[in-house]
């Protein structure tokens, strides 16, 4: 038997999802994430997914206040997270421009504020919504 038999039969005799979906740690869980957060992000609704960051520099020049992580580069470093979250209309309009101009979908939404949902959806920023879309 190859080594790829026994592989396929390995994938057979499980199941996938338990082996490529990543299991949330307690602090996601609780915040009601779709991912794993970088470990330093603050308790909230905005969140920058874990291994997801590429050092875009978008949060430096958009947000940062609400963002940490920049002058941290490290070989343990894991990107930039929120440090504090949007607590005005200033903060969270910087916010959405942040989420709008990121690269690769790494800021995300896990809240249930309609206010803030509805502002997602009309920038077409609904896929980095985590939950229900539509409040």
């Amino acid at each position: 038997m190859s080594v790829f038999d026994i592989f396929k039969n390995f994938l057979n005799k499980t199941n996938k999802a338990e082996h490529y979906e990543p299991l949330l740690s307690e602090k996601d869980k609780l915040n009601n994430r779709k991912y794993n957060s970088v470990m330093n992000n603050v308790d909230g609704p905005f969140y920058v997914k874990e291994g997801c960051c590429t050092y875009c520099s978008v949060p430096m020049v958009e947000t940062p206040d609400l963002f940490g992580g920049f002058e941290e580069k490290t070989e343990s470093f894991d990107g930039c997270w929120v440090k504090k979250q949007p607590d005005s209309e200033d903060a969270l309009n910087r916010m959405y421009a942040t989420m709008e101009c990121q690269e690769l979908d790494c800021i995300r939404y896990c809240g249930k504020s309609k206010i803030i949902l509805d502002k997602l959806n009309k920038l077409k920023l609904d896929n980095l919504i985590d939950g229900n879309k539509f409040n």
